[in-house]
């Protein structure tokens, strides 16, 4: 039993093509970069990663482990931080697709008024960036037109609607 784990252990850690890696082998890594690597190093034991993780490995095919309970090693959570937001969110950019827009327009909006600035894209392309106003401000003053243009009670409707209630609802 223990030698057919050993071989699988083996065989999964040097010889299993990496379809992450164009389809090469650890080995095959290895011995691409044998300048830089002490031949020794392939004597190592093999590292038990399922163990080391604590996780279950996800059936069809696929070489993506699903994680069935935290990590049992400790890593600093900062670092962690760092690598993921300098990596994934790319400073402070972060993009939507056309359809996530429509779809998750007010998380969008949340986002960019937090401050991000949101890349839009349409199939894969750039097509527009949203980014927050330096200075938020109501931008639609209503203008009286018509028989209402010259009325001088009316410049600032939310005063005269104020004053209108006023009489009819005291605080």
């Amino acid at each position: 039993f223990f030698q057919k784990i050993t071989g699988y252990i083996w065989y999964y850690n040097l010889v299993r093509k990496n379809c992450n890696r164009k389809d090469k082998s650890p080995l095959d890594i290895l011995k691409e970069s044998r300048e830089k690597i002490n031949p020794l190093a392939l004597m190592l034991p093999a590292l038990d990663l399922d163990a080391l993780l604590n996780q279950k490995l996800s059936s069809g095919g696929h070489h993506v482990p699903e994680l069935s309970s935290p990590l049992k090693f400790s890593v600093d959570i900062n670092i962690a931080k760092c690598i993921l937001k300098s990596v994934y969110l790319e400073g402070n950019m972060k993009t939507a697709t056309a359809k996530e827009l429509r779809y998750k327009t007010s998380s969008i909006l949340a986002n960019i008024r937090k401050g991000s600035e949101v890349i839009i894209t349409l199939r894969g392309k750039s097509v527009a960036v949203l980014k927050p106003l330096e200075k938020g401000e109501k931008r639609f003053n209503p203008v009286g037109f018509g028989i209402w243009k010259d009325r001088t009670d009316l410049k600032n409707p939310a005063e005269w609607v104020e004053e209108k209630r006023r009489e009819r609802f005291p605080k």
